[in-house]
């Protein structure tokens, strides 16, 4: 699923389909036209456990994080940084749920459409 979100956010930047036409800017991969596969191992084992959501959110951080340099470059440091804080992010939504509302699944993460959800009515007939 890395490889998916990366692909389409990452390695495909720059391909038409903008706002205006264009063709955008692309995004060049420090050392290569890739992320070597070593580096992706290492990021597959960290976000272990990550739905594709949050996958495709990460993926998306690293593109505009690599778009708000002179040079849309990704390189190692941005892929670590952008993941730590995810990481960081994800630690403390966890410890707020645990505190405000214990025992309860966090909506993010079941990402439950309020239109989907009918009130249940447990009045016996």
């Amino acid at each position: 699923m890395l490889n998916l979100y990366l692909d389409k956010f990452i390695y495909q930047s720059g391909q038409g389909g903008g706002m205006f036409g264009g063709g955008g800017t692309k995004i060049d991969v420090f050392g290569g036209d890739k992320i070597s596969d070593e580096k992706i191992e290492e990021l597959a084992a960290i976000t272990d456990g990550f739905s594709g959501r949050q996958i495709s959110k990460l993926a998306i951080a690293w593109q505009a994080a690599c778009y708000g340099t002179a040079n849309p470059v990704l390189t190692d440091e941005i892929l670590d940084t952008v993941l730590n804080h995810h990481l960081e992010s994800s630690a403390q939504k966890q410890v707020w749920y645990d505190t405000v509302m214990p025992g309860e699944i966090p909506v993010d993460v079941i990402d439950v459409k309020p239109e989907a959800v009918k009130p249940v009515d447990n009045s016996k007939e």
